[in-house]
């Protein structure tokens, strides 16, 4: 699926900061608007679709922004910028070297 280049999810003001969705690309999805309902997405367009729709509807499941739910989303950029760090600042995956020499010391 492309990019869009119109913002259906739209966007607000909260004092002084502006708050986007930066999924605006892509969220909410085409499907849904279309067809309204996920079960109805997966029985004219497959599974493929009614998954891109799910994954949409269990992290947002906004149409549009809201300012009730939207200012804590992990997704909003306040004033262009993220909120949160993307990845969440857990474990930092291993380079394929420091793999293979920590399975050589192992070996030893």
């Amino acid at each position: 699926m492309g990019r869009r280049r119109k913002n259906l999810i739209g966007s607000f003001s909260l004092g002084e900061d502006d708050f986007t969705c930066s999924r605006w690309e892509h969220w909410p999805p085409i499907e849904i608007i279309i067809h309204e309902e996920p079960l109805r997405v997966r029985g004219e367009l497959g599974n493929e679709a009614y998954h891109r729709v799910r994954i949409w509807e269990d992290a947002c499941g906004l149409l549009q922004m809201s300012p009730d739910k939207c200012p804590n989303c992990p997704y909003v950029a306040v004033n262009g910028v993220l909120a949160e760090a993307a990845g969440g600042g857990g474990y930092k995956p291993q380079t394929t070297k420091a793999t293979r020499i920590a399975a050589m010391r192992k070996k030893r």
